[in-house]
């Protein structure tokens, strides 16, 4: 098993409850993996607070979790077993990372998975979305004479064909 496979959950109402609860649970940790000669990767370890954004700011701060002589990271959104999962729950983060939704002027849209069109075509995100500008989209009409395959191809061997930043 490895330290990015685990986590460890609690909860509290104050930031101090919270803090107090996750340092006694690391530190148990800690022990159990001196007596069992294995280490945390501490530069890996991080922790994610999740509540409203009210709750977070009034009420919960920013706790101090540490290990030993580490502060543990804090962090807004990780990625857990492919899920990416951020402080609210809002599911965004995931949801433009692993889906594209292409409208219909009929108002419905299909639901594509990214990395599978990715993969197929064989670019990186940029890549693709200058594929996406110059073939044309939903809101830009392509450039004349220019098709998806053509423009596929001069993206491919010009990885600074449009520089979107």
């Amino acid at each position: 098993m490895f330290a990015d496979d685990t986590n460890i959950s609690t909860h509290g109402d104050t930031g101090n409850e919270i803090q107090e609860r996750l340092n006694a649970d690391l530190e148990n940790v800690h022990q159990w993996l001196l007596a069992n000669k294995l280490t945390l990767n501490k530069q890996k370890t991080e922790y994610m607070i999740i509540g409203s954004r009210q709750r977070i700011s009034n009420k919960i701060g920013d706790p101090k979790i540490e290990l030993g002589e580490s502060e543990i990271k804090r962090v807004h959104k990780s990625k857990t077993l492919g899920v990416i999962i951020d402080e609210r729950l809002s599911w965004v983060d995931q949801i433009q990372n692993t889906v594209l939704f292409k409208l219909q002027l009929s108002g419905s849209g299909d639901l594509i998975k990214k990395n599978l069109v990715l993969e197929s075509v064989g670019v990186d995100q940029p890549s693709f979305l200058n594929i996406c500008i110059v073939a044309g989209c939903d809101y830009l009409p392509n450039v004349k004479g220019v098709g998806i395959v053509t423009v596929t191809k001069v993206v491919k061997e010009n990885a600074n064909f449009l520089k979107i930043t």
